[in-house]
C-alpha cells in the first residue's frame, strides 16, 4: 500500500487523491479475499509490479541506461513472478505513452526498451 500511495503521490503531486487511490486499493474485495493466502500471485507479483511502476512512474521523465537497466530488471522479475500478467503492464505503458502527446514518441521508445531488456532478461 505504501509504494500504492508514493505513486499517486508522485503522479498526482496531491496527498489527498493519493490517500483516495490507496483506500480504494486497500478496500478492493479481491485485496481482502486473498490476504490470507499465500500465493506468488498475490505477495511477489504484486509487489513486484508496485515497484515497477513507482520506479517507470519516477524515471519516466529522465531517463538513462542505468534506469532502462533497472527497470528491465524488475520487469523480469516481474515476468519470473508470473509469466501471464506483466505483458499487460507493459501494454499499459505504451497506452500511457500515447496519452502523453507531446512525447509519444519518447515514451513508446521508453517502453519498447523496458520491455525488451526484460523479456531477454527472463529468457
Amino acid at each position: 500500500a505504501g509504494l500504492i500511495y508514493r505513486t499517486c503521490r508522485w503522479v498526482f503531486k496531491d496527498p489527498d487523491i493519493a490517500a483516495v487511490g490507496t483506500g480504494l486499493f486497500l478496500v478492493n474485495p479481491i485485496l481482502a479475499q486473498y490476504t490470507l493466502i499465500l500465493d506468488i500471485d498475490n505477495t511477489v507479483l504484486m509487489l513486484l509490479v508496485a515497484l515497477f511502476l513507482y520506479q517507470t512512474v519516477r524515471f519516466w521523465e529522465a531517463m538513462s541506461f542505468r534506469r532502462y537497466i533497472v527497470l528491465g530488471l524488475l520487469f523480469a522479475l516481474t515476468l519470473w513472478a508470473k509469466l501471464t500478467t506483466p505483458p499487460f503492464v507493459l501494454f499499459s505503458l505504451a497506452l500511457f505513452s500515447l496519452s502523453s502527446r507531446p512525447g509519444w514518441k519518447t515514451g513508446l521508445r521508453h517502453t519498447a526498451i523496458i520491455g525488451s531488456l526484460g523479456t531477454t532478461g527472463n529468457g
